[in-house]
């Protein structure tokens, strides 16, 4: 068959696959959008965001600036939508192929060997089992390798596995557990000890293990900073997932409202141990900044990646893991405003108007 046939097969195939991802998509967006979030923006505000969009793609919804503007007071014609952000913007500035092969728990000590990362226990990569140094074990019996005084995470270690935080076992006391047994319903795990967190993230929520989440954005040969906010769990949830998103000043301070994830409900203070947001100190959250603008640099393939810290109670920076693609949008720009910010037309030009950028949105 002609190649040209072929590809123009793809593209058509391609086009229907992400129109039915952006209609459900939109569909999950409007679950919490209102009336009156279309009605906080006046005519003329409509009017500016619909002419600065149209100069870069026809796909734009007026819903998603209307949301986003209505919910933080104050209109910007910036914010990204949601829909434009997931199946065109992150899919320009990363290499989803290449991510599934990275995007690996058990890789992370050779992919990041120069920050402290959870101490590792074990691992099981494809089946075979390896200790923390990578080490390949032979018909290991995992009650030589465990401290039973010490508490553990088990943790899919593959992206399809753990999304969510899906799959984590906390392992509170070995002697109740049969962990051989466990490891067999996956090919692919690690298990780390708990991390004990600093006292100023342990406040705020005990029960589980809060983090900081930063957007890194690599463009004009510079790593820049989009948005932090820490991340906590409700309730007795062990994992943030499912949370609450607090948006984080750049001298490390809490801003005054969080959101929660799922259903971006706002909260000034924490319904489990209300506890105030507004004024409290990420440890050591210059350190964490620079770390991540020397570690981006050496990823190319993914431009704008999610990157997941805790401080333990030693104040030492703790790597937890990275989003590779598909970093969460929305809580981002309900903490801290448009993603972009002043690169909003950088990002946009580059993604929709350059030649191959073009090619990649409009196939």
């Amino acid at each position: 068959m002609n190649k040209k046939i072929i590809f123009k097969i793809k593209q058509i195939i391609n086009n229907i696959k992400m129109s039915r991802r952006m209609f459900y998509r939109n569909k999950f967006f409007k679950q919490n959008f209102k009336k009156e979030d279309l009605n906080y923006l006046s005519s003329n505000e409509s009017e500016l965001a619909k002419r600065y969009w149209r100069k870069y793609t026809k796909k734009y919804k007026l819903m998603y600036t209307a949301y986003y503007s209505a919910r933080n007071k104050a209109f910007d014609k910036r914010y990204i939508p949601d829909d434009l952000y997931y199946f065109y913007i992150d899919r320009y500035f990363n290499n989803y192929k290449k991510s599934y092969g990275i995007d690996d728990k058990n890789y992370y000590d050779k992919l990041l060997p120069n920050i402290k990362q959870p101490q590792t226990l074990l691992r099981k990569i494809n089946g075979f089992y390896y200790d923390e140094n990578y080490y390949l074990l032979k018909n290991p019996k995992i009650k030589n390798y465990v401290d039973y005084e010490k508490k553990y995470i088990l943790k899919p270690s593959t992206e399809f596995q753990s999304k969510g935080g899906k799959g984590i076992v906390f392992i509170e006391n070995l002697n109740t557990i049969d962990l051989d047994k466990m490891l067999l319903d996956s090919n692919n795990y690690i298990i780390q000890e708990q991390v004990k967190q600093h006292k100023n993230l342990n406040d705020i929520h005990p029960s589980s293990i809060n983090t900081i989440r930063i957007m890194s954005l690599l463009i004009k040969e510079e790593v820049h900073i989009l948005s932090s906010v820490l991340r906590v769990g409700i309730s007795d949830r062990k994992v943030d997932n499912g949370g609450i998103a607090i948006g984080i000043d750049k001298n490390g301070y809490l801003k005054d409202t969080g959101y929660k994830i799922d259903t971006r409900k706002e909260y000034t203070k924490h319904p489990n141990t209300n506890v105030v947001f507004e004024g409290c100190k990420i440890p050591n959250y210059d350190s964490i900044i620079d770390i991540v603008i020397k570690e981006a640099k050496n990823f190319p393939d993914f431009r704008m990646i999610s990157w997941d810290f805790s401080v333990n109670k030693n104040e030492e920076i703790l790597f937890i893991e990275f989003n590779l693609k598909n970093g969460q949008l929305d809580f981002h720009q309900l903490a801290n405003g448009p993603l972009f910010d002043e690169l909003t037309d950088d990002v946009l030009q580059e993604v929709f108007q350059n030649k191959e950028g073009v090619k990649f949105v409009e196939k």
